[in-house]
């Protein structure tokens, strides 16, 4: 029985040293962090007005931009949707086989790999 009270007695003195430890480091760490804080506060007011001058610099370069080159932008919307129908119809419309002047569809032609193989003669 000594001995498991000389372990827990020990215990308990460690465990007290190391939340004191603890503690000293949190209020070491909490007093930086204020620090830096202090620190930081000009810097972020700072690049917070920086920030509302380049929107609004932003904006108006922006909308004049968009008033001087409204037309441009609408041609070229134009000419995309143009392109676009043209693509898309061309693709739906169905290959008419070619007719010969017999009148009649001309015949399939062979893929090149099988011109290349040789006839299978027929038993």
């Amino acid at each position: 029985m000594n001995i498991k009270r000389k372990v827990l007695e020990s215990a308990a003195v460690l465990a007290d040293r190391a939340a004191t430890i603890a503690n000293a480091t949190a209020t070491k760490v909490r007093k930086r962090a204020a620090e830096a804080s202090k620190k930081a506060q000009p810097t972020i007011a700072k690049l917070k007005v920086a920030g509302g001058e380049l929107q609004k610099i932003a904006r108006q370069h922006g909308s004049r931009f968009v008033k001087e080159n409204a037309s441009i932008a609408k041609a070229a919307g134009k000419d995309l949707t143009d392109l676009g129908r043209t693509v898309m119809s061309n693709i739906a419309k169905k290959k008419q086989p070619v007719k010969t002047k017999a009148g009649k569809a001309a015949p399939s032609r062979k893929t090149a790999s099988a011109r290349k193989r040789p006839a299978r003669k027929a038993a």
